[in-house]
């Protein structure tokens, strides 16, 4: 595949499918019919205080600003640079540091 080719892949794409990608992208629209379900199922306006904490190796990572939308009263956000989906098992220290900062405010 040459440059020219790449683009012009991509300007067809951009036609047909109004978005604009340097790649190809080849999802099943199961697949993305399954994805819109569950995004549309994600909690949005959580009301009680939320603390997250977002671990580098974690299968998905939630950038803040999509926390701040599904949970108004999001009182903690950090990245973190190590751990991963089993963060207790992987760095113990980590998560009770952070368990401790997210909720301090709660605490009397």
């Amino acid at each position: 595949m040459t440059l020219t080719s790449a683009t012009e892949r991509g300007k067809e794409q951009a036609a047909d499918k109004n978005a604009i990608r340097p790649f190809h992208v080849n999802v099943p629209e199961a697949e993305l019919t399954e994805l819109r379900r569950r995004v549309a199922a994600a909690p949005k306006g959580v009301k009680i205080p939320v603390a997250a904490s977002a671990f580098p190796d974690e299968l998905y990572q939630a950038p803040r600003s999509w926390a701040e939308q599904a949970y108004p009263n999001l009182i903690h956000y950090n990245k973190l640079p190590k751990g991963g989906h089993f963060a207790a098992w992987e760095q113990p220290k980590f998560l009770s540091e952070e368990l401790r900062a997210g909720f301090k405010s709660l605490r009397k």
